[in-house]
């Protein structure tokens, strides 16, 4: 998986460094290779400064923009890996069979799930936005217009730490399901156990619903 993921983030960064070396001839490509792996360590390093001066940034905005800029590559691969996993997750969840629960134990677990589950949407929903902004940003990079791209750069710090939070919370969520749910059976758990994950799960939650317009509220 990381192997797969540094080469996904490096061919991203490859077309944004050609783009500021593309007046190196024949060897433009291959340049632009190279200098892609050394982003993916350094975005200080002085062999880069071509780059900074395409985007017109200062020092501070380039190395705070390429930081957060990679970050979201990272969240783009780790949507694409298992982000079509949750309306799988979401489905298991709503269907997890209950034992040994009273009725008022279980209303408050089926009314627990059903917020689990809109919260976990909501938060997608929310990533995936800041994804397609950078999808956009880029598209016009590779036209050979990067104004956009540069004021994603601009923004991409402010975002940063929000989604980063998002994708980590929803994935730790995905994780622990699936390691204590296999898939192949229908999940079953008694009622104190299922008060216990849902609980731990909605204080999870809890932390990023910062959108009003898509923040649901716990009861």
């Amino acid at each position: 998986d990381t192997s797969r993921m540094q080469q996904f983030v490096s061919n991203q960064i490859a077309a944004l460094v050609e783009l500021a070396f593309a007046g190196s001839g024949p060897g433009a490509r291959q340049l632009s290779l190279r200098l892609a792996d050394k982003l993916m360590t350094d975005e200080t390093a002085q062999s880069l400064d071509p780059l900074r001066a395409t985007l017109k940034l200062s020092g501070d905005e380039y190395r705070e923009g390429v930081f957060a800029w990679k970050g979201f590559l990272y969240y783009k691969w780790v949507i694409a890996e298992w982000g079509a996993r949750m309306p799988d997750l979401a489905r298991s969840i709503l269907g997890a069979r209950i034992v040994n629960a009273p009725r008022d134990d279980l209303t408050t677990i089926n009314n627990a799930r059903q917020r689990i589950v809109k919260v976990i949407g909501a938060t997608m929903k929310r990533v995936q936005s800041a994804v397609g902004e950078y999808d956009t940003a880029f598209r016009y990079l590779q036209e050979g217009k990067p104004t956009a791209f540069r004021d994603f750069l601009l923004s991409a710090p402010s975002m940063f730490l929000g989604i980063g939070e998002a994708v980590g919370i929803v994935k730790h969520i995905d994780s622990f399901w699936r390691f204590r749910f296999p898939a192949g059976r229908t999940p079953m758990m008694e009622g104190a156990e299922a008060l216990d994950i849902l609980q731990d799960f909605e204080l999870t939650l809890s932390g990023v619903a910062a959108s009003e317009e898509e923040a649901v509220r716990f009861a």
